[in-house]
C-alpha cells in the first residue's frame, strides 16, 4: 500500500534525510520548523493539501509507517552487506542491487552499502 500522507508525499531525498535526522534523535519540533521552512514542501503543501503545514501528528504518523519502513531496510541492508562481506561478495551484491532495482530507489541506499558501525548501537534500532 502506497503512503499518502504529508510526509509521504515528500521527494524521496528529502524523506531519506528526514529518516536519517529522526535515526540521530533530532527533535521533531525543529524537524517540523526545518520542513516547514523548505520552499519544495510549502509547494506541495499549498498544491496537495491546501497550504495546510506539517504538524506534529503527521510527523508521528511519518514514525510509525515510513521511518519503520526505512529503519527495517536500513537493518536488510547492514544483514546483506555484513553476510557479503563475509563471503567475499560484496561488489557482487552493489552490482545486483544496481541490476535489479529502479536508480531512484537504488542511488538513495547505494551509499549505505558502505560500512556503518554506528547503525547497530543505536538503541533506536532495537524495535
Amino acid at each position: 500500500m502506497k503512503r499518502s500522507g504529508k510526509i509521504a508525499c515528500l521527494p524521496r531525498p528529502l524523506r531519506e534525510e528526514l529518516n536519517h535526522r529522526l535515526h540521530n534523535g533530532e527533535p521533531g519540533v525543529e524537524l517540523i520548523k526545518w520542513l516547514n521552512s523548505l520552499p519544495e514542501v510549502q509547494t506541495i503543501l499549498n498544491n496537495h493539501f491546501h497550504g495546510t503545514p506539517i504538524k506534529p501528528q503527521n510527523l508521528s504518523a511519518g514514525n510509525t509507517g515510513g521511518y519503520l519502513d526505512w529503519l527495517t531496510i536500513q537493518e536488510l541492508l547492514a544483514t546483506a552487506r555484513a553476510f557479503a562481506a563475509a563471503t567475499g561478495q560484496l561488489p557482487a551484491l552493489e552490482a545486483e542491487l544496481a541490476n535489479r532495482l529502479p536508480s531512484d530507489l537504488y542511488s538513495p541506499i547505494s551509499g549505505n552499502l558502505d560500512p556503518r558501525p554506528d547503525f547497530n548501537a543505536n538503541p533506536a534500532n532495537s524495535r
